[in-house]
């Protein structure tokens, strides 16, 4: 898990940073991660209007992930945590409010076969359409 977490977190893809690891423990120390996760956000937070937004952040995030060839192993609404981000100040830039975490890489795999992305996608597709069926829209 820490392995596939420095390596997502190198190529510039959104996971907590491991900010200790003691193999013979089996111990993982993680950066805190602030915000809702999705399936919090979907069902108690947002309203319909912001499904688009949300399914455009779980789509990019787990695209960033497949096109480096990591496979996650347990895409569910909730091992994603929507994070709020600070504005930077005096920065006139458009600046997104928040970004997509992608958390819990216990079953996760680095140099995933095109296979393991595809049951990645339909994981996440059974876990999506059971825990929201009111926003099946968004798959």
């Amino acid at each position: 898990e820490a392995r596939c977490l420095r390596r997502c977190w190198s190529a510039g893809i959104r996971v907590p940073l491991v900010l200790c690891c003691n193999v013979a423990g089996g111990v993982i120390v993680l950066e805190k991660i602030m915000g809702n996760t999705v399936k919090k956000h979907l069902l108690e937070v947002c309203g319909p209007e912001d499904h688009p937004a949300v399914a455009t952040m779980v789509g990019e995030a787990i695209a960033q992930l497949h096109d480096h060839n990591f496979v996650h192993g347990d895409l569910t609404t909730s091992n994603m945590i929507i994070e709020p981000l600070k504005p930077t100040p005096g920065d006139g830039s458009q600046q997104p409010s928040r970004q997509l975490v992608l958390i819990d890489f216990g079953l996760s795999m680095c140099n995933a076969s095109a296979q393991a992305k595809a049951v990645d996608l339909y994981v996440l597709e059974r876990a999506f359409l059971s825990t929201h069926p009111e926003a099946s829209q968004m798959f």
